[in-house]
């Protein structure tokens, strides 16, 4: 007899796949036991220990359904979170509503029931409580026999008690790598709810996005559409309540103003020494925005130190005293106010309340004078008081508000020059003031001063007015158009009284003893 031994070899293959097909599909039987090992490297033993096999396509089915009720559960307090953020929000400008308030409660209560829904233990609840029926329980030393498919996993679940604390202990173990022996015990324990997640997600990840609850959803919306325009209309009282009250108090400071401006002018006249350096004063004149701040009395080294950058030889320093006090402007001469005395404005740059230039000595002195006029036909002034332009000296003492350096403060804050005015004037107080109120001080517009130009002398004055004649008369403070070092408190110009330009304007002086 002959054996075709192609075809028994054809055979024996089709034995082996057979067997191998058989035996992916065939139950087997495997052999376990559950322990744990404690932080004292103490095996402890858990027996009667709940034991699941469930299939793998059961564990997806599973999967899908725990996890999706987390994540939308997840989604749902995203919808909350943002409601009581925008409820902090409305809530932050003190405003008190107590229907708010309210919602702003219910809100955090419907979180607190989701983050409670979404712990570890209520997520292995949702998990667990889905599994199909229980196929054993360990031993009482925790061992046990199962029969599953290599397709299978195998849940378990416990829980000990260790003093006040009660642990519990979560496996879920892929049963196709594993052989006929295995161990549930520390290193394949799911060990928290986010590694619990991740495991159900990676059954469920290609399942998409979980939207929230719309419940939810319309509750939110419905809380935010009662919330805005009950807080807007709280809003709207408040701050109706609080400018009542703001005018009210505007209004009784300005009668107050009003009623002690001419005691506080005469006041000035009698006792110069008690009213505070930059105390301010606005007078209710029709001219706009009249506002002066008192220089006090006092003494001050007039010019500057030899090792001053930019200083000129001009600047001798020398004591002055000057023995009374005066109110000056708070800013530079303004268009406004020029056009509201003069009836014109010959400036250059043109604004209401850009500083007025391209006005000469004779032209300033006119204005101070003719706002005299004004004041007193507006009943204002006491009887000797007077606007002029200040003497160099006052003019220096008022710039440096007890300052002893090149400028009041630091140049760039208090003043426009060639460096960053962009080629011209800017506004009144876009600058900071000095330490007595005053702005502009440096730079913007050279400001005229009252004296004949002429050296200093070397020893102390007092009240000095500068010479008696001359040919032109000092500017004060630099310009727009000079640099920074031209801008110095002690920096001196000269320039004839009839001349004028767009670098030249000047401030007033309201004072008792010219």
């Amino acid at each position: 007899m002959r054996f075709d031994l192609s075809s028994i070899w054809l055979c024996l293959f089709a034995i082996l796949v057979a067997a191998l097909l058989s035996g992916c599909s065939q139950e087997k039987t495997i052999n376990g036991q559950v322990f744990i090992v404690t932080e004292g490297r103490d095996n402890v033993k858990l027996g009667l220990v709940a034991i699941y096999v469930v299939s793998g396509d059961e564990m997806r089915q599973l999967a899908v359904k725990t996890a999706g009720a987390f994540r939308q559960a997840s989604a749902n307090q995203e919808v909350l979170q943002k409601l009581e953020r925008k409820m902090e929000a409305l809530m932050s400008t003190g405003v008190k509503v107590p229907e708010v308030e309210a919602m702003v409660r219910e809100t955090r209560q419907r979180r607190a029931r989701i983050e409670f829904g979404m712990s570890g233990p209520q997520l292995a609840d949702k998990l667990f409580g889905s599994l199909p029926p229980l196929q054993t329980k360990t031993d009482g030393d925790g061992q046990f026999t199962v029969r599953a498919t290599s397709d299978s996993w195998l849940l378990a679940r416990e829980s000990r008690q260790t003093g006040s604390k009660t642990e519990k202990y979560v496996w879920i173990v892929s049963l196709k790598e594993r052989r006929s022996k295995m161990l549930l015990s520390n290193d394949s324990m799911v060990t928290d709810s986010e590694g619990l997640l991740r495991v159900l997600n990676s059954f469920s990840a290609d399942d998409g996005a979980v939207s929230p609850n719309m419940d939810e959803v319309r509750w939110a919306a419905q809380a935010t559409e009662k919330a805005v325009p009950l807080v807007a209309a709280a809003k709207a009282r408040v701050e109706a309540a609080k400018a009542k009250v703001e005018a009210a108090r505007a209004k009784e400071d300005a009668d107050k103003r009003e009623r002690s401006l001419v005691a506080a002018l005469s006041r000035a006249s009698v006792s110069r020494r008690k009213l505070v350096g930059g105390e301010v004063l606005k007078l209710p004149t029709k001219i706009p925005d009249v506002v002066l701040c008192w220089i006090p009395s006092g003494s001050f080294r007039m010019g500057s130190p030899d090792y001053e950058p930019g200083r000129s030889s001009d600047e001798i320093q020398h004591e002055v005293l000057l023995s009374r006090g005066f109110f000056m402007g708070a800013t530079e001469c303004t268009q406004e106010q020029w056009e509201a005395v003069m009836g014109m404005n010959p400036s250059f740059f043109k604004g209401d309340r850009l500083p007025v230039e391209n006005v000469n000595w004779q032209a300033a002195r006119e204005f101070c004078r003719k706002l005299t006029k004004h004041l007193r036909e507006e009943e204002l002034l006491p009887e000797g008081w007077q606007f002029d332009l200040p003497t160099e000296a006052e003019w220096e003492y008022a710039c440096r508000a007890g300052t002893t350096g090149a400028y009041a403060g630091e140049i760039d804050a208090l003043g426009w020059h060639s460096k960053n005015s962009e080629g011209k004037t800017h506004p009144a107080k876009t600058k900071a003031p000095n330490a007595w109120g005053l702005y502009d001080t440096h730079g913007n517009v050279r400001e005229w001063c009252l004296d004949w130009a002429a050296g200093y002398l070397s020893q102390a004055v007092t009240d000095p007015t500068g010479s008696s004649s001359g040919f032109q008369r000092v500017g004060r403070g630099g310009s727009w158009g000079v640099e920074a070092k031209d801008c110095r408190s002690a920096s001196r110009g000269r320039y004839s009284p009839g001349q004028s330009n767009s670098t030249v304007g000047f401030r007033f002086i309201l004072s008792s003893f010219r």
